[in-house]
């Protein structure tokens, strides 16, 4: 009995909560957007994300400026950034007055009943940084704003993603049977 025990007790914190660690899958979600949009993460599949789950209050971290700064080096390279509000603020207003305030160009959602910050956050604090690769496993994941973290780990994501891309599509061709 102890033999199959131990291995219960040490996979099954593994197994709940894979998805949204590094090396797991990240856990697709559909949330609205500020512009009243709807932005699905499988859809973006094929390019690298950057989630950004943020509530009003971490503006005064600078965590926008530094948003704009990967924004401004990496979206001609394919990355996509998503600031996602959460909290109780989570609103279509607080997301389109943050915005607006901000004067944000990419995309910015609103997690209103938490859901989605409920499958990520496992007791982590905003906000929270996860970079999802193009192949739609997380890549990196950290807690508070590390503007030179982040560039090295997109930057390396995307020196070796050509491959992660290329073996993705050609997986999907033999799953379809094309």
């Amino acid at each position: 009995m102890k033999k199959i025990l131990i291995p219960l007790i040490v996979l099954f914190p593994v197994l709940l909560f894979a998805g949204e660690f590094p090396g797991g899958s990240a856990t697709d979600f559909s949330l609205p957007t500020a512009d009243g949009g709807r932005v699905t993460l499988s859809s973006l599949h094929g390019s690298p994300v950057l989630l950004n789950f943020i509530e009003k209050d971490d503006a005064v971290f600078g965590t926008f400026q530094i948003e704009r700064n990967i924004q401004a080096q990496f979206s001609s390279r394919g990355v996509v950034v998503l600031t996602i509000l959460v909290g109780d603020d989570a609103t279509r207003e607080s997301a389109e007055n943050l915005r607006d305030a901000l004067h944000l160009t990419h995309t910015v959602l609103y997690d209103e009943d938490g859901s989605v910050w409920g499958q990520y956050s496992h007791s982590s604090s905003t906000p929270l940084e996860i970079i999802v690769s193009s192949s739609g496993s997380i890549a990196y994941r950290t807690e508070g704003v590390d503007i030179n973290s982040i560039s090295e780990k997109l930057s390396q994501l995307l020196s070796s993603g050509i491959q992660a891309t290329t073996w993705w599509r050609i997986k999907e061709l033999f799953r379809k049977g094309e």
